[in-house]
């Protein structure tokens, strides 16, 4: 889809096997469409082409959603669940975050030459900030276990 297998030249061993999975490939995707917006889509010529098209109207930015699973999170409280629901809420959250912001790489090659051991101290960190967030949710029968960290 990504156009790591490029279509063979005309003539070329394995062309007919190569247009034969890439047709396969593209109607498996345009199985998975709803049918108005799979219509708009039959010409694309090749799965390259037709994940490039979908890509280009789809992918957009993740902001909004992003914005309403923070939110989700920063309104989270234990309510009538069990501590373990509301955790479980939490971790949902917590990884679906996780999943629309990915993991910043470092670029330059710094972090492997790192003694200091900064990406164990940033994880640390975001375990202690998603521990606090949990406790700030638990319910008021909690207070005391709240106050003794």
């Amino acid at each position: 889809m990504e156009g790591k297998h490029p279509e063979p030249t005309e003539g070329a061993d394995g062309i007919k096997k190569w247009i034969r999975c890439d047709y396969m490939v593209r109607s498996w995707l345009l199985a998975t469409i709803k049918p108005e917006i799979a219509s708009s889509l039959v010409t694309m010529q090749s799965t390259k082409s037709l994940w490039e098209e979908i890509l280009e109207r789809y992918d957009q930015t993740n902001v909004p959603q992003l914005f309403r699973l923070k939110k989700e999170l920063w309104d989270a409280e234990q309510g009538n669940s069990s501590v373990s629901d509301y955790y479980c809420k939490l971790k949902g959250l917590w990884d679906q975050i996780a999943d629309l912001e990915g993991v910043p790489e470092c670029s330059c090659g710094a972090m492997a030459k790192c003694s200091c051991n900064l990406a164990k101290k940033m994880l640390d960190l975001q375990a202690t900030e998603k521990f606090i967030k949990f406790l700030m949710g638990l319910n008021d029968g909690y207070d005391q276990m709240k106050t003794s960290f």
